[in-house]
């Protein structure tokens, strides 16, 4: 029998969990990622989720956003009830790894916040881990089966992103709305730097703090062209504009809309 110890012990298990529900083969992004997965986590286990292997009709928002071709939507259900049934680590496709984790796992889980002076006060889902059966992630999971994907009008509630999701549940608990360093029910919450977008206003090198590095491509999208295109460049002229005009939007048409414009902001950032 193997006995567990404090120096041997934690809370979350060592697997990292990603998802890939549409068809196409991996950009070379994605696989610049996976890589750095295997090369800096190499005692982990990958699982990879996919439409064979996951319940598509776990509830009606999965099988909704499938059917729609709308992945990213699928796989924001789909990383909640991963974690919460399994435990583990969640990893956007996209995302970098650039030096163990193992120093997060101590703990019962870890989300970070978003990265600009405007979404400071949202939570993102690109990086999350937890342990297995934690109350918050089912939670999480749970708050979908009230929604549905596709609305009455038969338009797609896009605007329901992960991080939605994760705000109103987080501050159901007692959401700080900064960029700062919490802990909700051994759930810690780490400032954006932890977790950083290459698309973020000023980051072009990630400082010391880093130990994942976005690079969102905006899979979910199906034409990149006009507005779309303007978010995807990743560049600072890109994101400035989008804290200027969003400073107005929000001044002008109201704190409910300006924050959905937010979290469209933040899908297509995915």
């Amino acid at each position: 029998m193997v006995h567990t110890t404090e120096q041997n012990r934690t809370s979350i298990p060592k697997i990292i969990h990603h998802t890939w529900f549409g068809k196409d083969p991996y950009p070379s992004i994605v696989r610049k990622c996976i890589f750095s997965w295997k090369k800096y986590l190499p005692d982990y286990e990958i699982i990879l989720w996919t439409a064979d292997n996951f319940d598509m009709d776990i509830c009606p928002w999965i099988r909704e956003a499938y059917d729609a071709k709308k992945y990213a939507f699928v796989a924001d259900y789909a990383r909640f009830y991963l974690l919460a049934e399994y435990g583990g680590l969640y990893l956007d496709a996209d995302v970098e790894i650039l030096k163990c984790l193992d120093p997060l796992l101590n703990q019962r889980g870890f989300v970070g916040r978003l990265s600009s002076p405007l979404t400071y006060e949202s939570l993102g889902g690109a990086v999350i881990g937890s342990e297995k059966g934690h109350p918050i992630f089912w939670e999480l999971a749970d708050e979908y089966n009230a929604l549905t994907f596709v609305s009455e009008t038969k338009t797609l509630n896009t605007f329901i992103t992960e991080s939605f999701v994760m705000c109103n549940v987080f501050s159901r608990h007692g959401l700080v709305r900064s960029n700062c360093l919490q802990s909700i029910e051994g759930i810690t919450i780490y400032p954006y730097e932890y977790f950083p977008w290459t698309t973020a206003p000023g980051i072009f090198q990630p400082l010391n703090s880093a130990y994942t590095l976005h690079h969102p491509y905006g899979s979910w999208l199906n034409d990149k062209t006009g507005f779309s295109k303007l978010f995807l460049k990743g560049n600072r002229i890109a994101n400035h504009h989008y804290i200027f005009l969003s400073k107005i939007l929000r001044n002008t048409i109201g704190e409910k809309n300006g924050m959905r414009l937010i979290q469209y902001y933040q899908k297509l950032q995915k």
